[in-house]
């Protein structure tokens, strides 16, 4: 990257307002490049009836397939739900698909105008590459690589402009009779959103594009020292970059089954519960007034792989832990740009396209075509 100029001076005088050109800047600093994921198109004559009938047919095999919600967080953006009747392979592509497919938006391109801060212009891109937004992806299309447009459909555009509070003074002494001014902190709520003229009008001011917090820290400036700067924001896919993955965490594991193999009171009732996570094992007052405190399983999802209980010899032939097969259970955490909810529907949907795309270019012969179809198979793809 090299400057195609020198960077304007701004103009500054002792009352006077900083004045900057009127032209475009001439430095742009590029982050990453994306390549979004675009299935090649298929002719709808290959397809037929066969081809629909055994989509059919797959999809009856889904049919005993579920999820379950089983709580939501965090205004929306923290969600756990288990997931029955796949196997390991596709609760692991429904992550995958998370993490890298469902589309966001993240920082692409930064010009800069002006920058007298200590931070170099890269520095200053990298910083700014990593703020998360507010932003639903869904309004807007991926931006073509060859073309770097600033058009409304693929880029929101955001500025700062930090201007200096007063002109360095002249001479080795001449700090001595003034006084000084606080440094001045950038944080990420300075990123002032662009509306542009063919961006939805219709758009509340509350759903407008901004940073998912206000309170990073993005530079220090000295009251002499000046930033001015737009970003691009542009739509991406987090197999691109990291950057543009829509969940901080998207983890899923099988759903665990303990059981007590004989009634365990007293002292080894409260071992047991020491031994297992927080949860997992409550002390209950026994039926009978004589007979001591029991332990009774609470709540088998707690239990989180700690094999400390068998290490007890005592208490290891009481207890069997045991995982469900084909059941899981997912913790999905947004990062704030859409809510968790949204984002499953979206890897879901994602899949159903891989799904029926490599169920089109699969050859004929070696379809499932022993499988007969359920009326209702069809509901998978709706």
């Amino acid at each position: 990257m090299e400057r195609s100029g020198a960077a304007p001076a701004a103009v500054v005088g002792s009352n006077q307002p900083i004045k900057y050109p009127t032209r475009q800047p001439e430095f742009s600093c590029i982050l990453t490049r994306h390549q979004p994921a675009v299935f090649p198109p298929l002719n709808a004559d290959d397809v037929g009836p066969s081809g629909l009938q055994g989509m059919m047919q797959f999809c009856s095999l889904m049919q005993d397939s579920e999820i379950v919600i089983r709580e939501i967080s965090d205004e929306g953006m923290a969600m756990e739900f288990d997931v029955s009747g796949v196997e390991p392979c596709i609760a692991n592509s429904l992550r995958r698909s998370l993490l890298s497919d469902v589309p966001s938006m993240a920082p692409e391109t930064v010009l800069l105008r002006s920058n007298s801060t200590i931070f170099s212009d890269d520095n200053i891109g990298s910083r700014l590459g990593l703020i998360p937004f507010r932003i639903d992806a869904r309004r807007y299309k991926f931006r073509p690589t060859s073309n770097r447009s600033d058009h409304a459909d693929f880029t929101a555009i955001f500025k700062l402009l930090i201007p200096a509070t007063r002109v360095p003074p002249a001479g080795r002494n001449a700090s001595r009779n003034v006084p000084k001014q606080p440094n001045v902190n950038v944080y990420s709520g300075d990123l002032k959103w662009v509306r542009q003229p063919s961006f939805a009008k219709d758009l509340p001011e509350k759903d407008a594009p901004r940073p998912i917090s206000e309170k990073i820290l993005l530079a220090t400036l000295l009251p002499s020292q000046e930033l001015d700067l737009m970003v691009h924001v542009v739509k991406g896919i987090g197999k691109d970059h990291a950057k543009f993955s829509p969940v901080s965490t998207a983890t899923f594991r099988p759903v665990p089954d303990v059981r007590l193999l004989r009634p365990i009171r007293g002292e080894e009732a409260e071992r047991l519960r020491s031994y297992l996570p927080k949860g997992v094992i409550e002390i209950r007052e026994a039926p009978e007034i004589r007979e001591a405190p029991v332990a009774v399983v609470a709540n088998s999802r707690l239990y989180t792989s700690n094999r400390r209980v068998f290490t007890d010899p005592e208490l290891a032939r009481s207890i069997q832990i045991a995982f469900r097969e084909n059941q899981f259970i997912f913790n999905v955490e947004s990062v704030g740009s859409l809510a968790s909810a949204i984002l499953v529907e979206e890897a879901l949907k994602i899949l159903q396209t891989r799904c029926e795309y490599l169920w089109m270019i699969c050859p004929k012969e070696s379809r499932f075509s022993n499988i007969k179809a359920e009326p209702n198979a069809a509901s998978f793809f709706s």
